[in-house]
């Protein structure tokens, strides 16, 4: 199969974006015929991106209720939507806070992005009023780095924001493709502290820092969305939880935020720490199919050192991400200016020194830190690398006398050998992960990665050998014949449905890491 185009992955999840969610299937079935880890990786995109709507609360569901999809009266069925004096051209996405258009401003003759804000959202923001007086606020902020907010506007009892519409990549999109070269990274971490450090001058706090609100223009410069929904430093509105509602994107919260306590621009400085984690490494750090251990983890965690996933040197880019990702708001930068301070000093660097930066993208494994790990599940999963290492040790007793009854036929040397190779990789391999576990944890996640399938192989091969000699000597010897066979289907069961059961309680969230093909991204399993 020829290598996956990452250009492809971004114009399919593009135009995907831009359909119907109940259309987009259709649409992939003709973009991705014959084609399923093309698809894989869109589809991977399309959930990355609706990730913020899995969380469990109905309320953070957009709900369009002005029912544009229906002309009103005197309106023939192609009319252009309306919505007040704003002309919709398509939807841009979707997110729990509601759903953003492409639209034209008749009235001062520009394009806007327009965000409706979800039922509900507004009063966990503490109230219409509220909500007005900050967006005028954020309308006040001036930098090339953060999209402009015209105007927040109620249209037929619905809140619309009105945005700059920046055109370019969200940094999501990018991610498709892997992890990106650390020279990259270096300049969209120095562009976005810069950014933010123009807010957090005026006061005012972001609260939602993540992929999908940080666009790349296509001149290569980094713009950050969606600070009409900004908060002032200080305000005591600020908890994360109101009315059931989530506010922010639980991956990308400070514990501050995950434990509904008042935030300041602190809470920013820990999202950028996790959104440059993740550019470089390819993965969330604390992210997990379920939102309540996200949370978990953000309060507790502490991710695996970049330097110990990359092959690079990046100490010091290290340095600066560990000083991001703080439990202690206090133990984070004093300022912004000073992560941009040491940013500048960074991107100033010449290529190959001490930071070890790279321009090629590369073909690296999607690394999870294995730093999150369930300590209690672990011991379980190191049990079973011990007691299949033991199967495989005293079934070789068996498997001696069977090779000597069949050994005038050519499966006689077969069984052994086969069984005999299977038993000495497959407990090799265990044994040695048990020891990583133990001794390096750091490590674990890289070590299952290159070990799995030589262990799947072993595990494989040794069941069927089992099988096999039960079966040669099932009329001379049934009570042998009967262990061979019942340890075959034991194996085969412990290998397919015991240990993947156990190593997501250990792992969970932290899946097996799979290579990409060409830099994409394996879909989770």
């Amino acid at each position: 199969m020829p290598p996956i185009d990452p250009k492809r992955v971004r114009q399919i999840y593009a135009a995907a974006i831009d359909r119907d969610p109940e259309d987009r299937p259709a649409y992939l079935d003709r973009a991705c015929a014959g084609e399923p880890k093309l698809r894989a990786a869109v589809e991977e995109l399309l959930l990355r991106h609706s990730h913020d709507l899995d969380a469990p609360h109905a309320e953070t569901r957009p709900t369009p209720a002005y029912g544009l999809a229906t002309p009103g009266p005197g309106e023939s069925a192609g009319a252009a939507l309306r919505i007040g004096p704003y002309i919709v051209q398509r939807e841009l996405g979707r997110g729990g806070m509601g759903i953003v258009y492409l639209a034209d401003d008749t009235r001062l003759g520009r394009r806007v992005a327009l965000k409706s804000i979800s039922p509900g959202v507004d009063m966990a923001l503490g109230g219409r009023e509220r909500l007005q007086k900050e967006a005028r606020l954020a309308a006040g902020l001036s930098h090339p780095g953060i999209a402009t907010v015209y105007a927040l506007e109620e249209i037929d009892h619905q809140l619309y924001l009105a945005c700059e519409y920046v055109p370019g990549e969200p940094l999501r999109t990018l991610l498709a493709t892997g992890p990106l070269a650390i020279g990259e990274v270096v300049k969209i971490g120095s562009q976005l502290a810069k950014a933010l450090a123009a807010a957090h001058t005026q006061g005012i706090v972001h609260r939602d820092i993540k992929p999908e609100n940080v666009i790349r223009t296509p001149s290569g410069a980094i713009k950050v969305l969606d600070f009409g929904l900004a908060r002032v430093e200080g305000d005591d509105g600020s908890n994360l939880t109101r009315t059931g509602v989530i506010v922010g994107t639980p991956a990308y919260l400070s514990p501050e935020q995950a434990e509904g306590k008042a935030v300041d621009f602190r809470s920013d400085i820990f999202a950028v720490g996790i959104l440059i984690y993740e550019l470089a490494s390819g993965a969330n750090p604390f992210m997990s199919s379920r939102v309540e251990v996200t949370l978990e983890r953000i309060r507790k965690s502490s991710p695996a050192p970049l330097s110990t996933l990359l092959r690079e040197d990046v100490r010091e880019l290290d340095r600066i991400v560990m000083r991001c990702l703080q439990k202690d708001p206090a133990a984070r930068y004093k300022s912004t200016q000073e992560m941009v301070a040491d940013f500048e000093r960074l991107e100033a660097e010449p290529l190959g020194s001490a930071r070890g930066v790279s321009d090629s993208r590369g073909s690296r494994a999607r690394v999870l830190p294995s730093s999150t790990l369930n300590e209690a599940a672990l011991g379980w999963w190191e049990f079973h690398q011990i007691a299949m290492a033991v199967i495989y040790a005293v079934m070789m007793w068996p498997v001696w006398y069977v090779q000597n009854w069949v050994a005038t036929s050519l499966l006689g040397n077969v069984f052994l050998i086969a069984s005999l190779g299977a038993a000495a990789l497959g407990a090799s391999l265990r044994l040695h992960l048990y020891f990583v576990a133990r001794q390096v944890p750091d490590e674990i996640a890289a070590q299952r990665l290159r070990e799995r399938p030589w262990i799947r192989m072993a595990d494989s091969a040794f069941a069927l050998g089992l099988a096999a000699g039960g079966v040669a000597i099932s009329k001379a010897h049934r009570e042998f014949a009967m262990l061979l066979i019942t340890m075959s289907i034991v194996t085969t069961v412990a290998f397919l449905v015991i240990e993947p059961t156990t190593a997501r309680a250990a792992f969970d969230g932290n899946p097996t890491p799979t290579p990409g093909l060409d830099g994409v991204p394996s879909p989770p399993h």
